[in-house]
């Protein structure tokens, strides 16, 4: 998909903090459940890999628990690859205090090139 493909979905908004910025920030972009959708299978897993070949696995229970959403604007604006972007995965952290740990630290994963969505 492309860019625009990604930002003609639907796009959710997560006001929260990170453990990599300071103080809040506003990140839209598709839910990652729509995402898996587009499959029109039953997926249970998204595996991502980043720029820099990190990989990180997200289990559909994640997206199916909280609205982890694939952001393409940060605070309003596209993200640029310094900026973690152009592509990136954030949880509502602040809504959940379960999220604050490294387990789903670990799978905000930016800076993504690629996703399979595993089928059962």
């Amino acid at each position: 998909m492309s860019r625009e493909d990604i930002e003609a979905l639907q796009q959710q908004v997560i006001v929260t903090h990170t453990p990599w910025e300071a103080g809040n920030q506003a990140f839209s972009g598709p839910l990652l459940a729509t995402l898996a959708d587009l499959a029109g299978l039953p997926v249970v897993e998204a595996a991502l890999v980043a720029l820099n070949d990190y990989s990180a696995e997200i289990p559909q229970s994640d997206w199916a628990l909280y609205d982890v959403i694939m952001a393409v604007r940060q605070d309003g604006q596209e993200m640029r690859i310094r900026d973690k972007g152009p592509f990136r995965i954030v949880y509502p952290v602040d809504a959940y205090p379960e999220l604050k740990s490294h387990l789903y630290h670990s799978r905000m994963i930016w800076q993504i090139r690629s996703i399979d969505f595993r089928v059962e």
